[in-house]
């Protein structure tokens, strides 16, 4: 998942190329029509030598150039506007704190907030769909966030990610007055099974979990994100705490969807 300040750094040097770029287009093509003696007489042989290069090679600039301009102005439009991504990230960090208000003074990775966006690699056949993570609240354990599969046979798409990507409306785990087994490295198999079916997620991503020493969520909560109507994405709000996530604080997401769906529009 790539941070605001690298998407701000690349929008920078892409912005500078793309501005180069179109400069050396008007340069080199006003360079066409230079009269090489006049500008020897007046400027130099060292000046007249330049503009000889610049026409030489007008031609690939002049033909290859507005094409670059036009791929580097994707490649913007692709990677997202920086001010989208800090937009969103300041709506996830502020949305995560609404929900887990009675949490506060808690560390901040013991309650997150996650966004992933659909992806599907074309490149595969048959063509295989993710669920892709894009922006965490807050500013810790944003590295080696797992993607999920999310193919067209839905009974395959795994995590809570995936199984609310099948639904609509809000999905909880655990339900309210139950709980998910506590996992640690004293969990029997029989618990992990538990646990893994519970979070639609297979046995092995659980012992994984356990040997790498990552705690794994004592609850969730998610939603499939549109975008125009469409369905863009998953946002997954997962805690350490057992109790199952309030219901009514995750109705309060309605005034911040409004403000989300543009967002991502330019993201």
């Amino acid at each position: 998942m790539t941070g605001v300040t690298v998407r701000r750094a690349v929008d920078w040097v892409l912005g500078k190329l793309q501005i180069g770029m179109g400069i050396a287009v008007v340069a080199f093509g006003a360079m066409l029509r230079a009269d090489k003696e006049k500008i020897a007489t007046q400027l130099g042989q060292g000046i007249a030598h330049g503009v000889a290069w610049m026409q030489g090679n007008a031609w690939w600039v002049v033909v290859v150039g507005p094409f670059a301009v036009a791929g580097i102005q994707w490649m913007r439009r692709k990677y997202g506007q920086p001010w989208a991504w800090e937009a969103l990230q300041k709506l996830l960090d502020e949305f995560r704190a609404e929900v887990f208000k009675e949490h506060d003074g808690e560390p901040v990775d013991h309650h997150r907030a996650t966004l992933f966006k659909f992806a599907q690699y074309r490149l595969w056949w048959p063509p295989a769909g993710w669920l892709v993570p894009v922006a965490r609240s807050d500013h810790l354990t944003k590295r080696g966030i797992q993607k999920f599969k999310a193919p067209d046979k839905g009974d395959r798409c795994e995590g809570i990610v995936g199984l609310t990507w099948r639904c609509n409306g809000w999905v909880v785990k655990p339900r309210a007055g139950a709980r998910l087994p506590s996992i640690s490295k004293a969990s029997s198999v029989e618990q992990m099974t538990e646990y893994a079916q519970e979070t639609n997620v297979p046995l092995m991503w659980v012992q994984q979990q356990v040997t790498k020493e990552h705690p794994v969520a004592g609850s969730y909560a998610a939603l499939t994100v549109k975008v125009k109507g469409r369905r863009w994405g998953v946002l997954v709000l997962d805690s350490r705490c057992p109790e199952s996530i309030s219901v009514d604080r995750l109705k309060r997401f309605d005034a911040f969807a409004s403000v989300l769906a543009p967002l991502l529009e330019k993201v």
